[in-house]
């Protein structure tokens, strides 16, 4: 399921024109845009259904046939041409049609009748009665949320300009509510997974941090009801002050301190050795459903786990640092706050990798941060590497020819040849500095001021669809992707 551009000159002039009609382009078009999408079904290979992994369990994609179809760029164009993509191929979610024609009225319920536009118009249809559907909008949200899965995982602006279109006729005509900004699912695992085997009585970090025989599972942790019954059934000890002594108290008695656990088994979670990428993961589920059940017991993890007589060091969670003091930990908060690398003049990867080093000293032990930091420095090394002068700082705003001058030719000369691949790359470097910069204000919105909380918003919005300087480098990315450079 790939975009490929064979004439790069021609899918620029395809997207120009476009853009040119986004708003104001009829769905039945005109003829001449009727030849472009003739040519872009020529130049982009085909679209081929695929499942996002970890959905899988869930959402199984089908079609009638033995023969897998083909969804092409021109099969997005519009909610309409995407409906009747998918009654032409009778495309199946979980066993069930997404969509019938008119003809073919649907003895299941949940189907609605909807008229929608197309492309597809011959010259004699122009001016009649758009083409009926009967369509389950439950179905063909979860169709869309494969597409926008397949899109995250293999970035391409003119696939997520398509959806972004289709979602907001999806949205607006059948009343569903798909987001614009992808949401990868969670990975979930068995019940029976045994994530740690834990001691069954609690003291502090320190005592509490050595193995157990008590088998802590993912069902144990699914949600604040299991695990308190697990708290229960285990009988599981806290070491605190009951009755001005120190003694075990059992969980439901007063002096229990339930925060005290969960911060001692989220410092076990973010200090498990793994020696496969299985266990790895695990740890990292692990460390989730924790932060997931202490919200629900609001319970602030960022705190030290309490002990008889002395405070314990303090547990953490996978997004806190847990070797800096309140002073240096305000520092370096205040130092990310000063380096926000987010410009609307221009991309610097020295800033970047500025913010990112702040960012590592601060969230080192977030398998997340971590890894988008990795993520980012890899493709800002790529960026720089299809640069005749070994760039790492892009002017915002200049024509697409001058971008074109900075690039190495191919090898069969072409420096225009490595135009996409360079505005895609510094796509996806901005979507990743905003998501550490989200990550960052995640954990530590209590501790900034209200005038740096302004300035972190003005990096990357309040909502996903606020105006910041995140928005307006994407805007200006899509566009150059959009404009001739030739």
């Amino acid at each position: 399921m790939t975009f490929i551009h064979d004439d790069q000159k021609l899918v620029a002039k395809l997207l120009s024109d476009a853009l040119d009609y986004q708003f104001k382009f009829t769905k039945r078009g005109q003829d001449v845009m009727q030849q472009a999408r003739a040519n872009l079904l020529a130049m982009v290979k085909s679209l081929e259904t695929q499942l996002d992994p970890n959905q899988a369990q869930t959402t199984q994609i089908a079609w009638e046939g033995d023969q897998q179809p083909t969804l092409a760029s021109p099969n997005l164009e519009s909610l309409g041409d995407l409906v009747h993509w998918l009654v032409e191929n009778k495309i199946t979610v979980n066993g069930q049609r997404v969509a019938y024609a008119v003809n073919e009225k649907p003895t299941q319920s949940g189907y609605v009748f909807y008229r929608l536009e197309t492309h597809a118009a011959t010259p004699e249809q122009r001016g009649q009665e758009p083409n009926g559907y009967y369509v389950n909008p439950k179905l063909l949200q979860a169709y869309i949320g494969q597409l926008q899965a397949y899109e995250a995982q293999n970035p391409n602006l003119t696939m997520r300009f398509q959806l972004g279109r289709l979602i907001e006729e999806a949205n607006q005509d059948l009343g569903t509510n798909i987001s614009a900004q992808y949401q990868a699912p969670e990975k979930v695992l068995r019940d029976t997974v045994v994530l740690d085997n834990v001691p069954d009585t609690f003291v502090n970090v320190q005592s509490s941090g050595y193995g157990g025989d008590v088998p802590l599972t993912y069902g144990d942790l699914k949600d604040d009801m299991s695990f308190n019954s697990w708290l229960k059934t285990k009988n599981i000890q806290f070491l605190g002050q009951a009755d001005g002594k120190t003694s075990k108290i059992p969980f439901g008695a007063p002096g229990f301190d339930e925060c005290a656990v969960l911060k001692i088994l989220m410092y076990r979670a973010t200090h498990q050795s793994y020696t496969s990428v299985e266990e790895k993961e695990n740890s990292q589920i692990y460390a989730r459903q924790l932060s997931n059940v202490a919200k629900a017991v609001n319970c602030d993890l960022s705190g030290q786990a309490a002990a008889p007589g002395a405070a314990a060091p303090q547990g953490g969670t996978q997004e806190v640092a847990t070797s800096l003091s309140g002073n240096q930990l305000q520092n370096i908060i205040n130092e990310i706050v000063d380096t926000l690398p987010l410009q609307l003049q221009n991309i610097d990867f020295n800033r970047i990798r500025t913010f990112m080093g702040k960012m590592e000293q601060l969230m080192g032990n977030s398998p997340t941060v971590t890894n988008y930091i990795s993520s980012t420095n890899e493709l800002m090394n790529k960026a720089t590497a299809l640069t005749k002068s070994a760039d790492t700082f892009f002017q915002l705003g200049i024509s697409p020819t001058a971008v074109v001058n900075m690039l190495k030719p191919n090898e069969k000369g072409y420096a225009a040849a490595n135009f996409f691949s360079l505005v895609q790359l510094l796509d996806q470097i901005v979507d990743n500095v905003r998501a550490i910069v989200g990550y960052f204000m995640s954990a530590y919105a209590s501790k900034v001021t209200d005038q740096q909380r302004a300035f972190i918003y003005g990096q990357i919005g309040r909502r996903p669809d606020d105006t910041s300087i995140y928005s307006r480098n994407i805007e200006y990315l899509n566009q150059l992707m959009n404009t001739s450079h030739r």
